[in-house]
């Protein structure tokens, strides 16, 4: 048997083929995307137990604390399904929840990777979305200039983003594939070399096609992330010359970002700036307004069970029922009923306070760990997340929920060897 097909290089594979994969989860499911997408994951798992070595590696894998951490968060949605009133809305929960389990497991149990074949596996996602970007905007040109109306939404926002998923979640994947392109400009160290000039040009490509993507939280990820990059170059050890260069490439991203708002797309932003009371006329088209209805009257609804929730699964019907009482003419439509749109609240109505704290608590450790061994790209895996949850249900969809715990788990129990120290202090 060649030496290729051997057990370590097996699992990069299907690792490189998941890493992929998560970029086309929500494309049409008749499409070999979509296919590929939702199999690999699977196929990933079974590979994992089939393994003469399997006890060896469930032990390996039970007595780490943080994979503990991680299983606390399904465990706590099985416990709570007990309150739900509605199985079938918790069994459909729960069932996004089993990341929190597969992920972690599979990467504390395996010892095969090292810190090359980790940023291999985060290039094959980068490569996957700069294709995803080339389908979106061929389909997306086509569409524009053979139709009998020319849409701009075809060029820019929605239509753009729809032969694979909602342009948020989509920007995701580019803003997070930015910061790893350019997190070694200011000292990350990697031992997957890519050329400087590939880098530069990936990331103006991406940050034009995020501009065009014209997700909210998106820029705004994206300029915390500048002002934190320009501080750490600044203050490293790079010549000036460097540090004038790469500040050039990160300020030119800005200002092309808000060139693209300003000229083309201020009419998305306007409403983040007009806030009105919040009222029972309030639109599911007015998005800032809409989502700041739906985390307050989430919180009205929690309030007399604020300590337990209403049980796994309960939040969106909550919600709903919410709006019906109070007469929401618009966002209690049930043919286009309005979700949380806000992980926090979503998980406050369905395990209540206590609950949401511990998911916080996840965040607040995860953090902390990336932080102070310097993984950059793991702690702004955890910002991307956090501040999604904030403005969407990030857990609840598999868009979200497989990008976080695949790259966190990569980046956390993928490089244990370089963090074996760290580890053995948890």
């Amino acid at each position: 048997m060649p030496s290729f097909f051997n057990r370590p290089n097996i699992l990069i594979f299907l690792l490189c083929l998941v890493a992929a994969s998560i970029v086309w989860s929500n494309t049409n499911g008749h499409s070999i995307f979509h296919v590929i997408s939702s199999k690999s994951t699977f196929v990933l798992g079974v590979f994992f137990v089939a393994d003469k070595n399997i006890l060896q590696k469930l032990k390996s894998a039970f007595s780490n604390k943080m994979v503990w951490l991680y299983f606390g968060v399904f465990i706590w949605h099985a416990v709570w399904m007990n309150f739900s009133a509605d199985k079938n809305m918790a069994y459909n929960a729960i069932e996004k929840k089993l990341s929190f389990i597969v992920f972690p497991l599979i990467f504390a149990g395996e010892k095969s990777l090292g810190r090359r074949e980790v940023e291999r596996i985060i290039f094959i996602f980068v490569v996957s979305c700069l294709f995803a970007m080339f389908y979106c905007e061929v389909i997306g040109n086509w569409n524009y200039f053979h139709s009998p109306i020319r849409n701009i939404d075809n060029l820019i926002y929605e239509l753009l983003a729809s032969p694979i998923m909602h342009p948020g979640y989509l920007s995701n994947f580019f803003i997070f594939s930015i910061i790893w392109l350019s997190l070694p400009w200011i000292g990350y160290q990697v031992k997957y070399e890519i050329p400087n000039w590939i880098r530069i040009v990936l990331i103006l490509f991406f940050v034009i096609f995020i501009g065009q993507l014209t997700s909210k939280t998106a820029f705004l990820i994206f300029l915390f992330y500048i002002a934190w990059m320009l501080f750490k170059l600044l203050n490293s050890k790079l010549t000036a010359q460097k540090k004038i260069l790469f500040s050039g490439i990160m300020l030119t991203s800005v200002f092309t970002i808000i060139g693209i708002v300003r000229l083309f797309l201020w009419g998305r932003f306007t409403d983040f700036f007009h806030w009105i009371p919040i009222n029972n006329q309030i639109k599911f088209n007015q998005s800032t307004m809409a989502r700041a209805a739906a985390a307050f009257e989430s919180f009205q609804k929690v309030k007399p069970v604020w300590y337990k929730g209403y049980g796994t699964g309960m939040a969106n019907q909550m919600l709903f029922d919410q709006f019906t009482e109070k007469g929401y003419t618009y966002l209690a439509d049930p043919k286009l009923p309005l979700h949380c749109h806000n992980q926090f609240m979503r998980t406050w109505l369905d395990l209540g306070f206590f609950g949401l704290l511990y998911i916080v608590m996840v965040f607040a450790i995860t953090w902390w760990f990336f932080k102070v061994k310097k993984e950059w790209a793991g702690m702004w895996m955890v910002v991307i997340t956090f501040v999604n949850c904030a403005t969407d249900d990030m857990l609840d969809i598999q868009s979200g929920i497989v990008f976080f715990l695949f790259f966190i788990s990569l980046l956390y129990w993928g490089s244990r060897k370089q963090y074996e120290s760290a580890y053995q202090a948890l």
